[in-house]
C-alpha cells in the first residue's frame, strides 16, 4: 500500500510543477465565466442589437442553463488529461518511471486517479466561479431563485464528467 502511496505522490509532484495544470484550470474558468456573462447579457437585452428576452431570466431552467455553463470547461479538463498522461512519453521521463514502477498498469492506474481528481477539483472551483459570477451578474435584474437543488445537480454531473474527460 504504501509503494501506491508513493506512486501517487511522486504523479502528484509531476503534474504540480508543470504550469500546464495551472494555465487550463485558468483558462477553463475563464472560459465558462465568458459564457455566463454573455447567456446573462443576451438574456436581459443589455447587449445593443439584440432583443430584449427578460423573461428568460424568470425561467428557473434557464439559471440552470447559466450554471451548466461549468460544462464548457471540459475540453480543457480533458486537454489536461492528454498532457498528463502523454507528457513523460514526449519528454522522455517516462523510462525513468518505469525503471521505477516496472509495472506499468500500477503507473496507469496511479496517473488516472490523480487526472480523476484533478479534473473533479477543476470541476468544483469552476463551480464555484460560475455560482458566483451568475450571483453576481443577475442582481441588476429580476430573475428566478438560483436554488440549491440546481446548485447541487450541475456540480454533481460537472464532477463526474470532468473526471471522466481527465482520464
Amino acid at each position: 500500500m504504501s509503494g501506491s502511496l508513493a506512486l501517487l505522490r511522486a504523479e502528484w509532484r509531476k503534474v504540480l510543477t508543470t504550469k500546464m495544470l495551472w494555465v487550463l484550470a485558468i483558462v477553463a474558468i475563464m472560459f465558462s465565466v465568458i459564457n455566463v456573462v454573455t447567456l446573462v447579457l443576451v438574456a436581459s437585452g443589455t447587449i445593443a442589437g439584440m432583443p430584449s428576452t427578460e423573461n428568460l431570466l424568470l425561467d428557473p431552467a434557464y439559471i440552470t442553463t447559466l450554471l451548466a455553463q461549468v460544462g464548457t470547461a471540459s475540453t480543457f479538463v480533458l486537454i489536461l488529461g492528454i498532457i498528463a498522461m502523454t507528457g513523460e512519453y514526449r519528454h522522455m521521463t517516462i523510462t525513468s518511471t518505469f525503471l521505477a514502477t516496472p509495472r506499468r498498469g500500477r503507473v496507469l492506474v496511479a496517473k488516472s486517479v490523480l487526472c480523476a481528481v484533478l479534473g473533479a477539483a477543476v470541476a468544483i472551483v469552476t463551480m464555484a466561479v460560475v455560482v458566483l459570477v451568475s450571483t453576481v451578474m443577475l442582481t441588476r435584474f429580476d430573475h428566478a431563485p438560483i436554488t440549491a437543488s440546481a446548485i447541487g445537480s450541475v456540480l454533481v454531473g460537472a464532477i463526474i464528467g470532468f473526471a471522466l474527460y481527465a482520464i
